[in-house]
């Protein structure tokens, strides 16, 4: 009896599947006129795939008709095949029989795919005026498509997702929406309602894309690859996905036919090189990324190799176009000179020259936002003109210079031989620094600067370079220090985010893929490295944080593990265990006084830690508060450790036992993550120089925490704050004092020189002809720039 009850169940539930299911008869056709009927002229398209949800796969036969059973209501949907607009094309089905039209769009971009990666756009959080001012910028030369990589919404709802149709009305550029973990509050309802399928693929310029849904298991995704290139299909094949990827699912797809991936979530600008296949995380499109990327955008296109290339741009308040060097102004010495210029727009690959004397010369891009070329400029006081020409506007930038004699060049001065010029981090020295100064060079990078600051040893500037697009440009960079000639460029093929060091005969510094480098400061040969992320997957070994050298040893590490290691030779010393998990990374190095460290062992909320700088041994341990995404180093002076955080943004600890002493909040803190500082502080003359994501600068005294004086700041041209909007004004570089004043950049682009006591601002001339001798060197100068881009 038991066995017929059972029976006769199973025989109800396939009863009621059968009686739901649907046969879907359809077209897939090419729409010219848009009404979404096939019409006169317009013909049926054969071959095309079509799918209903992710499960039941067919092709259109040579009268473009299709017949498909479908279970339930659901989706069905067109792959689009290459030659038409790659925006989803689908229709929900009822319940029983029914026939439908999909129509196709001719596409309105032709040859190798060029396409614009975006990411987290958050609408709701982001008004749709601010995401339409980014798009007008972003997505002007009409590529094949573009697409946000997730969080499309801020919470999953039908007006955000119109927010989006609205502020997308602006181009006719074709869009591809991904799925993200915003989008998904409700389960993906007011995606699928606005956008389709939250899982589908389609051809594009010769390369085929899939558009995974995070909220699927890996074997979903493996049986939705397989069945999907089963069909006939472009190469390579590239996977859009919200989530980054785990070393284990990134070696799925790439045996499952994936090339290339594209993700989001992190808010973060990194690649990942893993065996045959490459990850490209993408920062947000409106506002900094989590890892202080300016907010930006990829933009990708197939060579001739059948290969991804990948280029980069800032988002700007409005053109840039300036002349780098000279400044205005500037005397010259006569003979070839190099002119450098920041331009950056948007995408398009603006035409750039540079007129002097009614003679143009094209001035080439050499990474970043740079262009440079090298004139012969004529004697006396010539104007100068930079035009910047892309394919819907036009920008100049004029100076006059000056052509003589210079004079000698000044000596270069002391060392500063890692972050803030010490383990302890004081950022400070004795000696002077005060205007008027005189640019002696400026060099193209091959990229940016962003968190990490140039070192200056034996005559030679270090600077660590930044690759927003492919990496392949990431490394570090020696110069001459006199002449700012290249001596050469130690490629890493991805990031070098933060100030290298100089110890035991190697420049030491970081690759954000978290192996830790040294090299011959005068070959470029490498010594030793070692990859503190062994083991851990990739996913979680970011290295944004500079080495700290003391004694013949350097302290670094991640969020699996810190490390002290030999500086000689690289070896392992001792490490700990970081306690940290999150995709991401702190810009912390550890600080070393008086044989006590304390390091920061993840942006999360893992803690800062106190070690003995022998042994490792854990002294002390502060979790949670102060220690909350933590990015500013540790300062150490005497018996006090200095921090500053989100929640106190200015606190003093016992460096013995890391009980509190002082803390002080120096603004309302409206969102923690939009106003965390990135700046380590500088120290001298028992006053703490604060820089603060929050439009100020503070001089705090290290006795109490009682404010000096403060200053604030200009608006940025770009947008460097997560989740901040457009216009914020911002410190996000380590400050230095020289003597009576302390030195800063603001995110502004303003070099800014006040006196050290009261805060009164000293005017930053640039003197036109040089006195010989005594200048101050040009490395402590580059020191303070750390947010240049």
């Amino acid at each position: 009896m038991m066995i017929s009850v059972r029976f006769l169940t199973v025989l109800g539930l396939l009863w009621a599947g059968t009686a739901s299911a649907g046969t879907v008869t359809g077209t897939v056709f090419v729409d010219l006129n848009g009404d979404g009927k096939l019409g006169p002229g317009e013909a049926p398209v054969a071959g095309v795939v079509v799918v209903y949800e992710a499960s039941v796969w067919t092709q259109t036969d040579a009268a473009g008709r299709f017949s498909l059973v479908a279970p339930v209501a659901g989706i069905v949907w067109a792959r689009i095949p290459d030659g038409y607009s790659p925006e989803p094309v689908w229709t929900n089905v009822p319940l029983g029989d029914v026939d439908v039209a999909l129509p196709l769009r001719p596409a309105a971009a032709t040859g190798p795919v060029r396409f614009i990666a975006t990411a987290d756009s958050h609408l709701g959080m982001i008004s749709t005026l601010e995401t339409q001012k980014v798009l007008e910028q972003a997505v002007v030369t009409a590529p094949h498509f573009w697409t946000v990589l997730g969080d499309v919404s801020d919470a999953s709802v039908d007006a955000q997702m119109a927010m989006l149709n609205a502020a997308r009305a602006m181009t006719t550029a074709p869009f591809v929406p991904v799925l993200g973990n915003h989008d998904a509050y409700d389960g993906g309802a007011a995606f699928r309602k606005a956008f389709g399928p939250t899982q589908r693929s389609f051809d594009s310029g010769g390369v085929h894309f899939i558009i995974l849904d995070i909220q699927k298991p890996a074997a979903d995704a493996h049986a939705f690859i397989q069945k999907d290139l089963g069909y006939p299909h472009g190469d390579p094949v590239v996977a859009f996905q919200h989530y980054p990827l785990t070393d284990a699912y990134a070696a799925q797809l790439a045996s499952w036919g994936v090339s290339y991936a594209f993700t989001a979530h992190t808010h973060s600008n990194r690649i990942v090189h893993r065996p045959d296949i490459t990850e490209y995380a993408t920062e947000p499109l409106t506002f900094g990324g989590l890892d202080w990327t300016p907010a930006g955008y990829r933009v990708v296109s197939l060579d001739a190799r059948g290969r991804l290339h990948v280029d980069h741009h800032t988002v700007v308040a409005e053109p840039v176009v300036e002349l780098v060097h000279p400044r205005p102004g500037l005397c010259l010495a006569s003979g070839d000179v190099r002119i450098v210029a920041a331009v950056e727009g948007g995408p398009g690959d603006p035409d750039v020259t540079l007129t002097v004397g009614g003679k143009r010369y094209p001035m080439a891009a050499t990474g970043g936002w740079t262009y440079q070329v090298r004139v012969a400029l004529p004697a006396g006081a010539p104007d100068l003109e930079v035009e910047a020409v892309w394919p819907t506007r036009s920008q100049t930038a004029q100076v006059t210079a000056c052509v003589k004699d210079t004079g000698d060049l000044p000596p270069v001065g002391p060392t500063w031989t890692q972050l803030q010029g010490s383990a302890d981090h004081h950022g400070a020295i004795r000696e002077p620094l005060a205007p008027p100064m005189w640019q002696l060079w400026a060099r193209p990078t091959g990229g940016h600067i962003l968190e990490g600051s140039p070192i200056v040893a034996d005559g030679v500037v270090f600077v660590g370079v930044v690759d927003l697009a492919a990496g392949d440009r990431g490394g570090l960079l020696a110069l001459d220090a006199r002449t700012g000639g290249t001596l050469w460029h130690f490629p890493t093929g991805v990031s070098v985010r933060n100030a290298p060091a100089v110890a035991a005969g190697h420049v030491i510094f970081a690759s954000d893929d978290g192996v830790v480098h040294a090299v011959d400061p005068a070959t470029a040969l490498e010594a030793w490295s070692v990859d503190i992320g062994l083991g851990v997957d990739d996913l979680y070994t970011w290295l944004y944080a500079a080495p700290t050298v003391s004694g013949g040893v350097v302290y670094i590490g991640n969020e699996a593990r810190f490390f002290a290691l030999d500086a000689a030779t690289g070896a392992e010393l001792w490490s700990f265990p970081g306690g940290d998990t999150i995709p991401s990374t702190t810009l912390a190095a550890a600080g070393l006084g008086g044989g006590i460290g304390v390091s920061v062992v993840g942006r999360g909320r893992a803690g800062i830690v106190g070690w003995d700088a022998g042994s490792g041994t854990s002294l002390w341990k502060i979790s949670g508060g102060v220690a909350t995404a933590l990015n500013a180093s540790p300062v150490i002076d005497g018996d006090r450790v200095y921090l500053s955080g989100w929640d106190a943004h200015a606190c003093a600890v016992d460096l013995l036992t890391g009980l509190p002493v002082w803390q002080m909040s120096l603004y309302a803190d409206p969102y923690d993550l939009v106003y965390v500082p990135t700046a380590t502080p500088a120290l001298a003359n028992g006053v703490l120089y604060v820089p603060t994501p929050h439009s100020e600068f503070y001089a705090v005294d290290a006795g109490s925490g009682a404010v000096r004086w403060m200053i604030g700041a200009d608006p940025s041209v770009i947008r460097p704050l997560p989740y901040g909007r457009a216009g914020h004004a911002a410190y996000l570089g380590s400050p230095a004092v020289a003597g009576s004043l302390v030195w800063f950049g603001g995110a502004d682009g303003k070099l800014r020189a006040l006196d050290a006591a009261t805060g009164d601002e000293v005017l930053v001339k640039i003197r036109r002809k040089p006195s010989r001798g005594g200048l101050h060197p040009i490395g402590k100068v580059l020191q303070v720039l750390q947010r240049a881009t």
